[in-house]
């Protein structure tokens, strides 16, 4: 259990000083009415005065707990926003160790990806990582805090092909979008555009036809910078011939690769100067639209359990005041009942279950584990158990044709049926002959949602 104001609980650091007053206040009230004669069993009686004060120091502890707003399980809440969908690709190529932008290209570039990130607080931000091959780090997510572990895990030396293939980046960032009209969508090229296979025309007529502007960042320098390799104790790679390899960053590549699909291409500088221009082109080129941003768990504030428990504290110690001072008990008995009447009506509202089932805390949402298994992927791409637990997790958060193409991906024809199926069968995914082709999983839901494979 957690407190939505927890320092409120330092209030019960006084109650033992309340507690001591009131024990006080009796030892005085005691000794005036021996001073005036009076025997203390006229108003007295017995151990009920110390009841009676424990009584309203429970009371008020409970009343400072419920202050404090004890939070306990949660209830899952769609939140809605209005926004814009941006994909960022980012350049994992070895030419981003070049060191013509301090201290490296790929150092700057994330650098620069962060503070894009932070002025675009609110927008749906998908990463894709591309070298020789491409792939998608991060769907479309607006926590960016998730994106940015998914960034720092990033290094051309994980990558497991080299060279620069602008047009697979292309591919895997239109498909991260949703297939649906381009006005609030854009794809962002991070990289030095040292392209070295690919052909960008028929994806930048896709890009086109569905109305989603490229814009680019360039990192680098025109005058370029050898490139130190890591695996060679940062000696610089040479090319087939020899000779020490200089990289430059192509920025007229980039310029007519924007300006052919409406979009804009700004060179990576120090300062914030290149990022407020890259913003300003976002925002004046894209419209926003009304989108999900997933379930959010809502903590339950449980306020009413402690409060219930001040009433009853309260009206407990009002009943022993009066059988204090001696009311008879024919008066008295119809007021304690009503009393505790209403202690038990209080009491029973503040039990009353929330409107939402708490789910167990310690279960991740969709969303988290999709995360984590993401993370596991780029260490091993081939491995069918993480694929199969990925489509899952699409599965279950209502995005199917991600779930489809993950599941199809068990398929790709390198890893023999007959090895997947004894381990798919062991986990949950049909209890029957295995289907011949991916999409007979898709469809059937009972198949989407068995236990992971571990």
């Amino acid at each position: 259990m957690s407190f939505e104001s927890p320092l409120f609980l330092y209030l019960l650091l006084l109650l033992p000083l309340v507690f001591l007053l009131f024990r006080r206040g009796d030892g005085v009230r005691k000794k005036g009415l021996r001073h005036f004669g009076i025997p203390e069993s006229v108003f007295f009686s017995g151990k009920r005065f110390l009841f009676r004060e424990l009584a309203l120091t429970a009371s008020l502890a409970c009343l400072i707990l419920a202050l404090a707003g004890p939070l306990y399980g949660y209830r899952w809440e769609d939140t809605p926003s209005r926004g814009r969908d941006l994909v960022i690709a980012l350049d994992c190529s070895k030419s981003m160790y070049a060191r013509d932008v301090a201290p490296s290209r790929m150092v700057a570039a994330k650098r620069e990806i962060r503070d894009l990130l932070e002025a675009l607080e609110g927008e749906r931000i998908g990463l894709v990582a591309f070298s020789g091959n491409a792939f998608l780090q991060c769907p479309l997510t607006a926590d960016h805090g998730g994106l940015e572990l998914f960034l720092d895990s990033l290094e051309p030396s994980r990558m497991p092909r080299g060279g620069t293939n602008l047009e697979e980046a292309l591919r895997i960032s239109l498909e991260a979008l949703p297939e649906e009209t381009g006005a609030h969508q854009a794809i962002l090229l991070v990289t030095d555009a040292e392209s070295t296979e690919g052909n960008l025309e028929p994806l930048l007529r896709q890009a086109r036809e569905r109305g989603i502007p490229l814009f680019a960042l360039g990192v680098g320098t025109s005058q370029g910078s050898l490139i130190p390799d890591p695996l060679r104790g940062g000696a610089p790679v040479r090319d087939a011939s020899g000779n020490s390899v200089i990289s430059r960053v192509n920025m007229p590549l980039l310029e007519a690769t924007a300006e052919s699909s409406g979009g804009k291409a700004v060179q990576a500088v120090p300062g914030d100067g290149d990022i407020k221009s890259l913003v300003r082109a976002l925002r004046g080129t894209l419209e926003t639209a009304e989108f999900s941003l997933g379930p959010r768990k809502i903590p339950l504030n449980r306020y009413q359990w402690f409060a219930g428990g001040s009433l009853f504290f309260l009206l407990l110690f009002l009943v022993l005041e009066k059988k204090l001072w001696k009311i008879s008990r024919k008066s008295s008995l119809p007021l304690s009942g009503s009393l505790f009447g209403l202690i038990l009506l209080g009491c029973l509202l503040g039990a009353l279950p929330s409107e939402a089932r708490p789910r167990d805390e310690l279960s991740p949402s969709p969303e988290e584990e999709l995360s984590q298994l993401l993370e596991k992927q780029v260490a091993s791409p081939r491995d069918p158990r993480l694929a199969y637990n990925i489509g899952n997790c699409y599965y279950r958060m209502g995005k199917y044709e991600e779930a489809h193409k993950s599941y199809e991906s068990l398929f790709d024809g390198e890893t023999p049926w007959e090895e997947l199926s004894p381990e798919l069968l062991q986990a949950g995914c049909t209890t029957g002959e295995m289907p011949s082709t991916a999409r007979e999983i898709w469809k059937n839901p009972s198949k989407a949602t068995a236990r992971p494979w571990s």
